[in-house]
């Protein structure tokens, strides 16, 4: 019954054990998490062994959009901010900004060309 969620359960423990590490930043600590979480959900859905290309490319969409929104929000907040250097706009802003975007990249092509798109992904 659970032979293919050894690699799922293998992963979210040991990032649980990450995430509690992380929870002791001190500056931009909503946006390192926010980051950490989705990479974490990302890593567990393509792991997830009942997914088809489908449901991949679809979970992979949302929650890169959902990424792209969070970004803007915090590009926002960073570029208004007075103590915000050159590397907190890059860092905050501009480089999530554009991971998020090949993310979004990423589900089209996952939707359109899953077997070249999937290459090095297990087939069932």
């Amino acid at each position: 019954m659970l032979d293919g969620w050894h690699e799922f359960y293998a992963l979210l423990g040991t990032a649980a054990a990450a995430l509690v590490a992380l929870l002791f930043l001190a500056a931009f600590t909503s946006p390192v998490l926010f980051h950490y979480t989705y990479v974490l959900f990302a890593s567990l859905a393509a792991l997830v062994p009942v997914n088809t290309e489908t449901s991949l490319a679809a979970i992979i969409g949302i929650i890169a959009l959902a990424g792209l929104a969070y970004t803007i929000f915090i590009l926002v907040r960073v570029m208004r901010s007075s103590a915000a250097d050159i590397a907190d706009r890059f860092g905050y802003g501009a480089s999530p900004l554009a991971a998020y975007a090949a993310a979004l990249a990423a589900s089209v092509f996952i939707f359109r060309a899953p077997r070249s798109a999937l290459r090095f992904w297990p087939t069932r």
